[in-house]
């Protein structure tokens, strides 16, 4: 055991040769690997682990250095930068690695990468280098420092990354046979994070100054280096195996590439097959071996000629043989009737690495239908009740079908003789030119002109023209409009008295809304006077009384200071209500009034405090609901005469149909859904008859006398509440009665 551990200590320069040998082939191996593209996202930082690999490889090989050849200040300091560099290296590796498998794992996994942001590096590498500045051997102390903060904590980091990246892929992993690779790699670099970040050598503080090379040495009596030496050589075995993942992705893709090129080469519904120079099939897919009812295998081999045109040598026209002398695709129309149907063959050659020919791909496509489709156009075009015809560059006519010579009436051996020019009469040749070869660089064109027929008549046409460049002709399909536009012209001159038809129509409407307001309007004041006749009757009932005891007291000499002072005052009391009333009802009623916003419940109050002397004479009760500070747009006027009409349709309903215990009720309220306010009035009358029911807002239509009915009411309150205030109004039938239901709009909403 002396004798082994005399020569290790002598002969550390090679450990520490083979220690970094082992590290830098770690790294050149994960760098050759073929990693573009890869779907493994360990892939994008391995570059990390191979950076650590090489620098400190090569760290370990400048201590070998030292030791043969001896130490100095350069080659100190180097060694210094690349150890730190190589721990930086494994520490970023096994930080990303970590973040890398956080998703999807562990509720531990997921706090651990969550703390380690890309600035722990930067932090660290300043504590060190604090305590490298407060110390007195700056090169020692950071070199001790980055092995304690970068060295263990990167291989830790690195150890269970590794893990987690199993665990994450577990089922492919195992299946590849890959575990063991992890499961090394995680105990390598878990077991170096302690010999190569804690065994440091020996320093001036704790725990440097306890554990470290030196100390462990007495208690093993091997080298640290050593045991990192054997390490370095089973990481990159263990690293080594990992990288299998990579061989295997790209097996797989070349495989998927080999089945991808196989499925498309059998999925074409086209014959594809390869010949060699011999005539004799290389290669055949699906649709080709399905039609001959052969394997590929019965295929291969045989000559193209015997297969498919069941002769001793090449068929007449053979494509294969003008590629193998022209040497270049060529494409052919082969119709054999052995094959049954005709065929265009494209025969493309193919070369090898130096230019020699080996043989050609064919592709022959069935075009049997295109064949049969050319014979249906020519058929349609023949048929065809607009004309056809074929023209080249120069505007001379190639062919024309019937269609084309009934609608000039020249036979067909004289158009083809004739120009273009000697047909159109809006266009001279040189703006014929111009107009084609715009239609060359767009590619078509539609448009309207005016042709010359052989009696000399001019016919409307509408031409459909395109240009195909393979051919250098342009096809155009060409169609006698001159009835259309005949009766466009009278269509525009209808439209045209239509218009004014229409504006007239407006006018005599407009002139109707004017009479429907002023119908309304007389209406309103109507209902303003008879509603200020009961609001003055009992007062002039009052001032009578009182005037007529003045004249009995007088007549009586019973009349004194005092008596006279107050019939007085009760009757100038009684004059001032009068005054009032007039001012109130006018203010409401003002044919002026601006569209505002309307307080709903004063509007409806207006028209109930209006009409209280007939509830009281006609025993109605009337109940209201109505929300506080709703605020309706529109005209206030409107509101209170709605309310007024509809109350006074109810109070007759009451008087004709004797009816007992009545009563009207009122609610008014907001719809936030609709941002409406909704106005319901309805009474216990007994409702409407249903055959008249549709026939309530008629114009002109009463269920009264004529002596007491106006019969616009309803009508006219219907349409202001429509088109003055935009909103709706509408009855229907309930158990006791008839209900009206108006709708407006919230003042502020649109």
């Amino acid at each position: 055991m002396n004798i082994s551990l005399l020569w290790l200590q002598n002969n550390l320069d090679i450990v520490y040769f083979i220690y970094g040998l082992a590290f830098i082939l770690m790294g050149i191996i994960i760098l050759v690997q073929p990693r573009k593209e890869s779907s493994f996202k360990i892939s994008e930082i391995l570059w990390l682990l191979a950076g650590f690999g090489i620098v400190h490889g090569i760290s370990e090989w400048l201590h070998m250095w030292v030791i043969i050849k001896g130490s100095n200040t350069s080659m100190d300091f180097i060694r210094w930068v690349s150890l730190i560099l190589s721990y930086i290296f494994i520490f970023e590796f096994g930080r990303r690695l970590i973040r890398l498998t956080s998703i999807g794992s562990s509720h531990c996994q997921l706090m651990a990468s969550h703390y380690l942001f890309w600035w722990l590096s930067p932090i660290i590498m300043l504590i060190i280098l604090f305590f490298g500045i407060i110390s007195f051997d700056f090169l020692k102390v950071v070199t001790i420092w980055s092995r304690y903060l970068f060295g263990f904590f990167g291989s830790m980091f690195t150890a269970f990354g590794f893990y987690f990246y199993y665990r994450c892929n577990k089922e492919l992993f195992e299946h590849l046979l890959l575990k063991k690779y992890f499961m090394w790699s995680s105990l390598v670099f878990m077991i170096y994070g302690i010999l190569g970040g804690i065994i440091v050598q020996k320093g001036e503080f704790f725990p440097s100054n306890v554990v470290n090379a030196e100390s462990f040495l007495m208690n093993v009596h091997i080298p640290v280096q050593v045991f990192r030496g054997i390490l370095a050589i089973t990481s990159a075995i263990s690293i080594g195996g990992i990288l299998k993942i990579f061989n295997w992705e790209q097996r797989r893709k070349l495989q998927q590439s080999i089945d991808d090129w196989t499925n498309t080469f059998n999925s074409i519904s086209d014959f594809v097959s390869v010949h060699d120079l011999d005539y004799r099939i290389v290669k055949v897919n699906k649709s080709l071996s399905d039609f001959l009812k052969k394997q590929p295998n019965d295929l291969i081999g045989r000559h193209c000629y015997d297969v498919l045109h069941n002769t001793k040598v090449p068929w007449v026209s053979c494509p294969h043989s003008e590629t193998i002398r022209q040497k270049k695709a060529v494409t052919e129309i082969v119709n054999d009737t052995n094959v049954g149907f005709p065929m265009m063959v494209t025969t493309s050659p193919l070369f090898d690495a130096d230019g020699r020919m080996l043989g050609s791909v064919h592709i022959a496509k069935d075009i049997s239908e295109s064949v049969k489709q050319k014979e249906r156009d020519k058929v349609f075009i023949n048929t065809s009740i607009d004309g056809f015809s074929v023209m080249d560059r120069a505007g001379r006519f190639i062919d024309v079908n019937d269609a084309y010579c009934s609608l000039y009436g020249y036979s067909r051996e004289e158009i083809l003789n004739m120009n273009l020019s000697d047909f159109e009469v809006l266009e001279k040749t040189q703006d014929i030119d111009s107009h084609m070869k715009r239609i060359i660089g767009m590619g078509s064109d539609r448009f309207e002109t005016l042709h010359r027929c052989i009696d000399g008549s001019i016919k409307d046409v509408e031409i459909s023209v395109s240009y195909l460049k393979d051919g250098e002709v342009f096809f155009s399909f060409i169609r006698d409009i001159t009835e259309r536009k005949k009766l466009m012209d009278e269509l525009l001159e209808l439209n045209q008295n239509l218009e004014k038809r229409i504006a007239e129509e407006v006018e005599q409407n407009k002139l109707k809304d004017r009479l429907m307001s002023e119908q309304f309007h007389q209406l309103a004041i109507d209902e303003l006077m008879v509603n200020i006749a009961h609001q003055w009757r009992q007062p002039l009932n009052a001032i009578g009384l009182m005037v007529q005891n003045i004249r009995d007291d007088f007549n009586f000499k019973e009349l004194t200071d005092s008596s006279l002072n107050s019939s007085v005052m009760i009757i100038m009391d009684e004059l001032f209500k009068l005054s009032m009333t007039i001012k109130t009802f006018t203010n409401s009623y003002s044919q002026y009034e601006n569209e505002q916003e309307i307080n709903v419940s004063q509007a409806i109050k207006m028209g109930i405090n209006s009409m209280k002397e007939q509830f009281i004479s006609n025993n109605v009760l009337v109940d209201t609901s109505i929300e506080d500070n709703i605020l309706a747009k529109g005209y206030s006027n409107i509101l209170t005469q709605v309310t007024i009409t509809i109350i006074e349709n109810s109070l007759e309903v009451f008087i004709e149909r004797n009816i007992k215990n009545r009563y009207i009720k009122i609610t008014a309220s907001k719809d936030t859904l609709s941002n409406k306010i909704i106005i319901s009035i309805s009474d216990n009358g007994g409702g409407i008859d249903k055959t008249i029911l549709d026939k309530i807002f008629d114009p002109y239509f009463t269920t009264k006398f004529k002596s007491r009915g106006r019969g616009m009411s309803l009508y006219l309150v219907k349409t202001m509440i429509e088109r003055k205030m935009e909103g709706s109004m509408r009855l229907s039938n309930t158990k006791e009665g008839v209900e009206f239901i108006i709708e407006v709009c919230c003042y502020g909403s649109e």
